[in-house]
């Protein structure tokens, strides 16, 4: 309930600003009962990720980095209104989106308190995003900026690790596998993104780029994480996702 309430103060976010925008451009005088044609457009998208997890509560010698993800889906666009030179709307859609983090520490919990541990996060998620788009310009190519929420629904999510930890007489012995985490985790994860892009044609088709910022606002730790690499968790650790994003795509 928490997850679905903090995502209807995102809707609002998005509608109320929205709501504003179509109520200046009747004050203005524009029509916007007659948007550009097509009114709705369909389109596909494909993103490359720069995904880590961020924790609050970690040793000190635990480094989280980016990790390389893709993601891509379906887009639905509706042009709520039209202003001297820019045009107003909502998009939806439904995207596979591939999370995760790398993680690296110099320090482990084993016998000797020494060695390495390297690690590999992956979380794929189904996600719902409602933002608000604003297309600025008359020319054929046209900026536009875009903001709003995000809706994520958590697939599956894994680590692999890899641990060496050095013995006593000088050897080293190790250990690696791969654990399914999303017991662990939040089934529904929210957020907020913000994006600048570029649209322009592309033979019948219109198409985009985009950068955009992507930051959880929910923390994804259902309950205490159990890792026995990790040593000793503390019960307030929280761990958010973070990308940034770099999407093509095409709108017919």
């Amino acid at each position: 309930m928490k997850a679905w309430g903090a995502m209807a103060g995102v809707l609002l976010m998005v509608l109320f600003p929205a709501s504003v925008l179509v109520g200046a451009a009747h004050a203005d005088g524009t029509d916007t009962t007659g948007p550009p044609s097509p009114a709705v457009r369909w389109g596909l998208s494909l993103s490359l990720n720069a995904a880590r997890l961020n924790p609050n509560e970690v040793p000190d010698d635990f480094e989280f980095s980016n990790r390389s993800r893709f993601a891509g889906g379906l887009l639905m666009e509706r042009v709520i209104a039209r202003n001297t030179g820019a045009v107003i709307s909502l998009t939806s859609g439904l995207r596979f989106d591939s999370r995760g983090t790398n993680l690296n520490s110099e320090r482990t919990a084993g016998s000797t308190g020494l060695g390495q541990l390297i690690e590999t996060w992956s979380l794929q998620y189904f996600v719902i995003p409602l933002h608000l788009k604003m297309i600025f310009g008359e020319e054929r190519a046209r900026p536009f900026l875009s903001f709003g929420g995000e809706l994520g629904f958590l697939q599956s999510a894994e680590r692999e690790f890899n641990l060496v930890e050095p013995t006593v007489g000088g050897g080293q012995i190790g250990s690696s596998g791969t654990e399914d985490t999303r017991s662990m985790l939040r089934g529904v994860d929210y957020g907020a993104r913000l994006g600048v892009g570029l649209e322009f044609p592309a033979g019948s088709h219109t198409g985009f780029i985009e950068f955009s910022a992507v930051v959880s606002l929910e923390n994804i730790v259902d309950k205490q994480l159990d890792l026995e690499e990790w040593g000793p968790v503390s019960d307030d650790l929280e761990m958010r996702n973070r990308a940034i994003t770099f999407t093509a795509g095409f709108f017919r």
